[in-house]
């Protein structure tokens, strides 16, 4: 006769399993972990810019002398109204 195994008992390994190979791997994961998080600065960082950017009037005459002003959803409205 086979021994029987519970449901509950198959579910509790897959965690630990998890932990096991992280703790086997983690050599690994140290070697890529600082690639990404270089790229994730290198991605994330100029679309926040950019983002931030559209939503204010960005004239170079006026930004190096008074700064750049907010003007919300305008400059989406201007792309949307142009014929071009």
């Amino acid at each position: 006769m086979e021994p029987q195994v519970r449901i509950a008992d198959l579910q509790r390994s897959s965690a630990p399993a998890f932990w096991v190979a992280l703790k086997k791997n983690r050599v690994a994961y140290a070697f890529v972990l600082p690639a990404l998080i270089v790229v994730g600065i290198v991605i994330i960082y100029p679309l926040f810019e950019v983002v931030i950017t559209s939503f204010q009037r960005y004239n170079l005459l006026e930004v190096l002398t008074k700064g750049s002003s907010y003007i919300g959803l305008s400059n989406y409205v201007e792309i949307l109204k142009d014929p071009e």
